[in-house]
């Protein structure tokens, strides 16, 4: 709180009662250089007054040259208040008639450059760099990118039929597998992969791999029955021997 603001709003000559009182009420949160920043619900919490009244009266004041508003974007979540300067009178200046309601000139700026006048450019001659790095620099020269050098790049499968070298490689390296269901199952595999994930870079190393991973085929189904099958066989077998042996036939 200022002294000097509080008693400069008392001495104020306004009409509006609400607005003098709240004149002073920013005048008690001013500092020494007559700045204020509390926000519009803190002073309508002040002067016991809505936020329209407050902000009406604000105008006023600014109007009558009692203050300057420096609006800072509200006060909502993440804003600043607005930020208010009292037409204190200057250092050294003792208040009076002509003086009350006037807000002080502020200091005179700094020259700023015209934004119309390009300064002028002091342009050096260029010279172009030897590609040979001078001796002791121990720099060394950037090779060249031949533009020509092909560039491998991951591609989806193309093949509609398994090749005769793949088939051999599977044959030789995994003769229990079937080479054609095998390849079957790697074709829609692959092609049902989407985007980046169905390319690759050799197809035929990918084939390779895919065969070392597979396990040999098996029909669990058919061996499952085939085992019931054997063992109701086996007991069929016993009992009739048990029974032949039990009436004394002799096989």
């Amino acid at each position: 709180m200022s002294v000097q603001a509080l008693a400069w709003a008392l001495d104020q000559p306004i009409d509006s009662h609400g607005a003098k009182l709240l004149l002073i009420t920013l005048a008690n949160y001013a500092d020494e250089r007559g700045h204020a920043w509390p926000g519009q619900s803190t002073l309508a919490s002040h002067v016991r007054a809505d936020r329209k009244s407050i902000i009406r009266w604000l105008q006023a004041l600014e109007r009558d040259g009692y203050l300057s508003v420096e609006r800072r974007g509200g006060e909502g979540a993440g804003r600043k208040p607005n930020r208010y300067r009292l037409a204190l009178p200057l250092p050294g200046q003792s208040p009076n008639r002509a003086t009350l309601g006037k807000v002080p000139p502020a200091p005179p700026a700094k020259s700023q450059p015209d934004p119309g006048k390009v300064p002028p450019v002091t342009q050096e001659p260029l010279t172009e760099p030897s590609e040979e790095p001078s001796a002791g620099t121990g720099n060394r020269a950037r090779p060249r990118r031949d533009s020509r050098t092909a560039t491998a790049r991951a591609a989806r499968l193309s093949l509609a039929s398994l090749p005769e070298d793949w088939r051999r490689w599977a044959t030789q390296h995994r003769p229990e597998l079937d080479p054609v269901e095998t390849w079957e199952e790697f074709r829609d595999y692959w092609i049902a992969q989407p985007g980046q994930k169905g390319t690759k870079l050799d197809w035929f190393a990918t084939w390779r791999n895919w065969c070392r991973r597979q396990r040999p085929y098996r029909n669990t189904h058919h061996e499952r029955l085939t085992s019931r099958a054997e063992r109701i066989r086996d007991t069929a077998q016993d009992m009739l021997r048990r029974g032949k042996a039990a009436a004394g036939i002799m096989d």
